[in-house]
């Protein structure tokens, strides 16, 4: 990514976690959450459109330099940027993995100087993987989609306040970040790992490929969501990220 996305971004978000506005609470028009949520884009970026959804101006970029687009959230009623989200044009994944979780929470803090990686996880999705590094710094948290080879941000989902939970420690522990910190797919985290999760899926249907397995939290436990193709067969698993027991499993042909 280059450096002036992270400047960009990383200027905008300190002065949102300083509460720095330049309108009063409750005056905002759409052409102001407009001038607002360009701040938080790179130079070259162009407005795309506008709308207001559940009470926010939802702010859309597109910079063809970069081929990645933005969505900037403001709420008129307090005047400042709720969210920022972007992704690039091709965000899709690799087929294989070279980089480390090490490697791939750098990518974060390389832009968030700091930040603090909470978690990082190796998702798969229809035969590509990515890493998703979840994070919080001070003013903002969320988290962002990293390519396993490269180290290029491919997508940015981040949150403007502090982290549920977090507020009364400085630390965050896995029971206050709830699915936030919970999420690593690291068998040293408790959970058995997406590739352990692939091969009890993969037992139960031999000869089949696996298309994607995401660590998901399922009514209060944390799941490995593992879906598989063998030609026209189908396959669906909910795996327990604790002990590999296999809590759901489907298996249909595709019309």
């Amino acid at each position: 990514m280059k450096k002036t996305v992270a400047l960009t971004l990383a200027a905008a978000l300190s002065a949102a976690a300083l509460s720095v506005t330049a309108l009063a609470a409750g005056s905002m028009t759409a052409v102001q959450a407009e001038d607002l949520a360009a701040q938080y884009v790179p130079e070259g970026s162009e407005k795309t459109w506008t709308e207001y959804d559940d009470g926010r101006y939802e702010v859309n970029f597109y910079n063809s330099t970069l081929q990645e687009s933005y969505e900037v959230k403001v709420n008129p009623a307090t005047g400042k940027v709720t969210d920022f989200d972007s992704s690039l044009l091709d965000h899709r994944g690799s087929r294989t993995v070279t980089l480390t979780e090490e490697q791939a929470g750098a990518a974060v803090t390389g832009e968030l100087a700091d930040a603090e990686v909470l978690s990082t996880v190796l998702d798969r999705d229809d035969g590509y993987r990515t890493y998703e590094v979840r994070f919080s710094a001070d003013g903002f948290y969320g988290e962002y989609t990293i390519h396993p080879e490269t180290g290029a941000i491919l997508e940015r989902d981040v949150k403007v306040g502090t982290l549920p939970g977090s507020a009364s420690s400085s630390t965050a522990s896995a029971s206050a970040l709830g699915a936030a910190a919970s999420s690593s797919s690291s068998p040293s985290s408790g959970y058995i790992g997406t590739e352990k999760a692939e091969s009890i899926a993969l037992e139960k249907a031999p000869g089949a490929t696996v298309v994607k397995c995401k660590l998901d939290r399922e009514d209060g436990r944390m799941v490995y969501e593992v879906e598989a193709r063998d030609g026209w067969l189908e396959y669906e698993f909910e795996i327990d990220a604790a002990t590999g027991s296999i809590l759901k499993y489907d298996a249909e042909y595709d019309d």
